[in-house]
């Protein structure tokens, strides 16, 4: 495969770098409007944001838990199921926000520099207490799913669980459509770029030393 130019590598290995944080932005603020709703014996039910939803199943866990009659077993496995996935899904969330947005800004930072610049290391070196390695950035990458996914879990858990065959639908893309071609170009600007990072040493992983 031909090199790509310098004059063209190095936009793209920045816009790679900061292609999360506008995953995360986007992502955010679309599970922030109100956007899907569930069918259950052909009637709709209310239209909610996906934050609203995390926010509905803690609290159906809760009343599941705090109930004064003896719960049934796939109560029970409904609202510890809740429960686990609504912490995986803000952990998620934050754990994103986190990452995406401290790369971006140690790349700003660093790209600004020369590579053997001592402040260029310090950014790096910053970056990898939240993320230490490569392999660890391609998987923070696909947090954005781990939300996006959430809908199709609850009604999993409502069918196997409460019998209840219940259908998430959409106003506009879907979630996990919408999160998933961001990922997918935030994973792929990064991946196709790795050797013109070392080719114009821009790799936010690596430490570059003057002679």
């Amino acid at each position: 495969m031909k090199q790509l130019k310098s004059s063209i590598a190095r936009p793209l290995i920045k816009w790679a770098y900061l292609m999360p944080a506008l995953t995360c932005l986007v992502t955010l603020l679309w599970a922030c409007i109100p956007h899907l709703y569930f069918l259950y014996g052909g009637a709709a039910y209310e239209t909610m944001s996906p934050f609203h939803l995390l926010g509905n199943a803690w609290e159906q866990s809760q009343r599941f838990l705090g109930e004064d009659r003896t719960v049934l077993a796939n109560e029970l496995f409904f609202a510890y199921a809740m429960i686990a996935s609504v912490v995986i899904g803000w952990l998620a969330i934050l754990w994103h926000a986190l990452t995406s947005f401290s790369t971006a800004a140690c790349a700003l930072y660093a790209f600004s520099k020369e590579p053997t610049d001592k402040r260029s290391n310090v950014a790096k070196r910053l970056l990898q207490f939240v993320c230490p390695n490569r392999p660890c950035y391609v998987i923070f990458n696909l947090l954005p799913l781990v939300l996006a996914a959430f809908p199709y879990f609850l009604t999993y858990c409502y069918r196997e669980n409460l019998w209840m065959d219940m259908t998430v639908c959409y106003f506009g893309p879907p979630d996990l459509l919408l999160s998933g071609i961001l990922v997918l170009l935030s994973l792929a600007s990064y991946l196709l770029t790795l050797k013109a990072q070392a080719r114009e040493h821009l790799d936010m992983f690596r430490l570059y030393k003057g002679k």
